[in-house]
């Protein structure tokens, strides 16, 4: 597999001011991971400029691996007893990524929190029959980590996070 070229254009000034108005709106709220992850990347894209994820359905074809684009995409997983469960990526895009993301409170062992939600997004990337390009860790408002696996193991070991 050949690393896709990684010369990055510069962004818009437009784009740099609503890429600060997200931060600054999303810095010094309260930790609600589930009340504020996806208004965030939704936010996000629109301040990119670029598609939103796609809307939940009943639909078999918009649950379809080869097509999701939408939070809260379920994976089957198969635990070490041999129990079949169902994991949920918080954002998932075929092709491209899987995200988990967090939502720390000041305090919380942010580095600890941040390693676990890496391990949680490669394991369910692994349990999908196309694996992801790219894995992210969100900590809304705060950052976001992304990693590849160009090389074959989203860089063979886990992070290490520094906030």
């Amino acid at each position: 597999m050949t690393a896709p070229d990684t010369t990055i254009a510069p962004l818009p000034p437009e784009t740099i001011r609503r890429l600060r108005n997200l931060t600054d709106r999303f810095t010094d709220i309260g930790a609600a991971e589930r009340a504020n992850y996806q208004r965030f990347l939704t936010k996000l894209c629109e301040a990119l400029g670029v598609e939103k994820p796609r809307p939940a359905t009943a639909d078999t074809a918009d649950t379809a691996e080869h097509t999701a684009y939408r939070f809260e995409f379920a994976v089957k997983i198969i635990t070490r007893d041999g129990v079949v469960s169902t994991n949920y990526i918080d954002l998932f895009k075929h092709g491209c990524f899987a995200l988990e993301a967090k939502d720390l409170a000041d305090g919380a062992s942010t580095g600890t929190l941040l390693t676990k939600a890496f391990g949680q997004a490669v394991n369910d990337a692994r349990d999908l029959a196309d694996h992801p390009p790219y894995v992210m860790v969100l900590d809304v408002g705060k950052s976001l980590t992304l990693w590849d696996r160009w090389q074959g193991t989203y860089g063979g070991n886990l992070p290490r996070l520094a906030h």
